[in-house]
């Protein structure tokens, strides 16, 4: 209830007052009105905080009749009702005015409810991110409130820590509620995959992200920064691009790779040009009905080597969209030219891949290219590679690593830039070798 305190201004003046009154309106040229009735009103008015913006006529009492129906506010200089915060507690200064009388009155907005809120257990990753305000919920309270946490984390516990949240309004009234916090230990950092040297030509747009997945032991959404400022898609160059993937726990990994821009050579084909030719050979056999599976396991059988696309020494290229065009004609290439059309024809299938490249194991060491594919929408990934053996179709990291380790090492990677596979081999497959309408489709 509001508190009120009543003032009254007497409008009965003597016969002397008005005359005198009269005579210096009369000199100055200014109106005056005689009062033909009394202003009673409240000088101070007291709400609670969140409370409805009181109304003017709210400030005089019922019983001065029809005329209080007129009241309204008054702004004037530093004094107006736009200053007024229901929220926020305090004396605020208003003017009111009735008819031809104004008077001056305090809005007192007071605090006497406490905040309302119970307490959230929760698990931390890196306890100097702590926020009090994490710990509570269903927090209900008119004004500001601010949290504080006692007793402080002891870091070194991992067991769940008992605190007690204190939440103060702008009021000073107080509440407490308890809760139970977790710390779990993480010092492993997110793990950025599909980041590698791109090669693009003048005015092309350039999309980072694209092919590019982040993940991380335990949180489910890492973020990830991409500093870019460096490129100009304008001007002929080599330069930087910095990926940044960072956890809930403030551990980051930074990969820095290359972005170089060059003019379009006189064989460029547009990627639309590239795309349709691709997608015409795809329709000769994949249909709607199979699955990711069955889709990744033709055009591994279709870009083994045959008498369409053959495995043989060929000019280095980094573009791997103008490559795998490039091979459609040539129909002759190395492990990059067969990495470059295996990508492009599992982008066009919407199937996500990872690009692949070896680590030599001395100076003078081939390079090799191959994929890591997913056929679950990108939940999980096994190696795909038809260069070196027709059998690394959807394999392990075991058993990759098993054939590399008889073959001269020709897998040897970076492991800690790659999607761990799962240890479980996928069910059992029947590659379709022999199938006729893969074997007819022609580039």
């Amino acid at each position: 209830m509001a508190e009120r305190r009543r003032r009254k201004n007497n409008g009965n003046i003597g016969c002397i007052v008005v005359v005198l009154a009269l005579a210096a309106a009369i000199l100055i040229g200014v109106p005056l009105w005689v009062d033909s009735w009394k202003v009673e009103y409240y000088d101070v008015l007291t709400f609670e905080a969140g409370s409805q913006l009181p109304q003017a006529k709210d400030f005089l009492p019922k019983s001065e009749g029809a005329e209080r129906n007129k009241a309204e506010y008054v702004n004037m200089g530093d004094v107006s009702i736009d200053a007024v915060s229901m929220n926020v507690p305090g004396d605020y200064p208003v003017i009111i005015q009735v008819g031809d009388k104004q008077f001056n009155a305090w809005l007192r907005v007071v605090d006497t409810v406490a905040p309302v809120a119970q307490g959230k257990d929760v698990t931390l990753y890196n306890p100097e991110n702590l926020k009090a305000e994490d710990l509570v919920e269903g927090l209900q309270d008119a004004t500001e409130v601010k949290a504080s946490v006692y007793p402080a984390l002891d870091v070194n516990v991992s067991t769940a820590q008992q605190v007690t949240v204190t939440l103060t309004d702008a009021g000073g009234n107080t509440t407490t509620v308890k809760c139970n916090v977790t710390i779990v230990a993480d010092k492993e950092a997110p793990v950025i995959t599909g980041v590698y040297d791109k090669v693009v030509y003048l005015g092309d747009a350039v999309s980072y992200k694209s092919g590019v997945t982040v993940t991380d032991n335990l949180d489910e959404n890492p973020t990830l920064d991409i500093d870019s400022s460096k490129v100009d898609l304008s001007a002929v160059g080599t330069y930087s691009v910095t990926y940044t993937a960072t956890d809930h726990a403030d551990n980051k990994t930074t990969q820095t790779v290359k972005l170089t821009v060059q003019e379009k050579p006189d064989n460029y084909v547009e990627p639309e040009v590239i795309y349709a030719r691709v997608d015409a050979i795809l329709a000769q056999f994949i249909t709607d009905d199979m699955t990711d599976r069955e889709k990744v396991e033709a055009v591994y059988v279709w870009t083994h080597r045959g008498d369409h696309l053959i495995y043989g020494s060929a000019p280095d290229r980094t573009d791997y969209l103008q490559t795998a065009y490039e091979f459609l004609d040539v129909k002759k290439g190395d492990c990059f030219w067969f990495f470059a059309i295996q990508k492009l024809m599992l982008e066009r299938l919407n199937i996500p891949t990872i690009d692949v490249k070896k680590v030599k194991n001395f100076p003078e060491d081939s390079n090799h290219y191959w994929l890591l594919v997913s056929v679950d929408g990108g939940k999980t990934y096994y190696h795909y590679d038809n260069v070196w053996s027709r059998y690394l179709c959807l394999v392990t990291d075991a058993k990759l690593d098993s054939f590399s380790a008889s073959n001269k090492k020709c897998f040897n990677r970076d492991k800690s830039l790659y999607p761990a596979t799962p240890t479980e081999s996928l069910p059992a497959s029947t590659l379709p070798w022999n199938d006729p309408k893969i074997m007819a489709a022609k580039p």
